[in-house]
């Protein structure tokens, strides 16, 4: 079946504004009724995603999550429990509902997380990597720790930037361009070939394929699930700051405000659709 394709005609662009600071990470439920933002100004709001007015009126949070001590650089949804995960250093889950903290993971000491990937439902797990290299599993449920594996066998790996996840398994970026992916099955550390001179900066989980790196040089990299790279996509006068993948469709945001969207079976063609916002 070919892939959905996004059809931005007539629609009207929703302001939301409430932070005082720039916005870290965002998450959007499955259900898509509303999605949240994490913020430098140390909280996590939640919006709902309706239309309103012409495209000129500018809405409001629903609720606001105010527990963190530290700028909030990442907030994911644990959809089975329909609970919320968010992070400046330290993991809270809280109920987005009446926004009250339920349990708070600390690393080991002296240790910092540094990125943290809830598992698809039915898990209740939350991937966390901590400046010691090890990635956590840990049981929202259980409010502990279910498994602990180690990320890289180099000693000057880096810091863990980003992960993405899977049922099966979990990959890692790290600061000097390193990709990890781990079996959480069965623990096996795989180690794909290191293919960035710079830091991995994203990645996203392309179900039944793998997943999509970014780097820092906005370099895009299609993976096989065992690591091994299938495609390539180097734009030649774009900054990628951000990808995505959603309807068997890769989305990748740049500075000059456009959203660029693809078909990931055809990189090597490099055939866009682009799409400017005004507003």
């Amino acid at each position: 079946s070919k892939p959905q394709e996004f059809i931005f005609n007539d629609c009207k662009l929703q302001t939301y504004t409430g932070h005082s600071s720039p916005i870290r990470d965002m998450y959007v439920a499955e259900n898509e009724h509303y999605f949240l933002s994490a913020s430098r100004d140390k909280t996590v709001k939640l919006w709902l995603l309706k239309n309103h007015g012409n495209g000129t009126a500018q809405l409001g949070c629903t609720h606001t999550y105010d527990k963190h001590k530290k700028a909030v650089f990442s907030v994911q949804g644990i959809e089975s429990k329909r609970l919320v995960s968010s992070c400046d250093g330290i993991v809270h889950v809280w109920d987005p509902i009446v926004a009250t903290t339920l349990s708070v993971y600390d690393s080991s000491a002296g240790e910092t997380v540094t990125c943290m990937h809830t598992l698809p439902s039915p898990s209740t797990c939350i991937g966390v990597a901590s400046t010691d290299g090890l990635l956590r599993l840990y049981d929202v449920r259980q409010k502990k720790v279910a498994q602990c594996w180690k990320l890289s066998t180099q000693p000057n790996a880096g810091t863990v930037r980003c992960m993405c996840v899977s049922s099966r398994w979990i990959a890692a970026g790290f600061s000097n361009g390193l990709v990890s992916v781990v079996d959480i099955r069965c623990g096996i550390l795989r180690k794909p070939p290191r293919v960035y001179d710079t830091e991995v900066t994203q990645l996203q989980t392309v179900p039944d394929r793998g997943f999509i790196s970014l780097s820092a040089d906005s370099c895009i990299r299609l993976w096989t699930e065992d690591g091994n790279v299938s495609q390539l996509l180097k734009p030649q006068n774009d900054f990628i700051h951000s990808v995505i993948y959603c309807n068997r469709q890769l989305l990748w945001g740049t500075t000059n405000n456009k959203i660029n969207i693809h078909n990931p079976d055809k990189m090597s063609i490099y055939s866009t659709h682009r799409v400017t916002f005004k507003g």
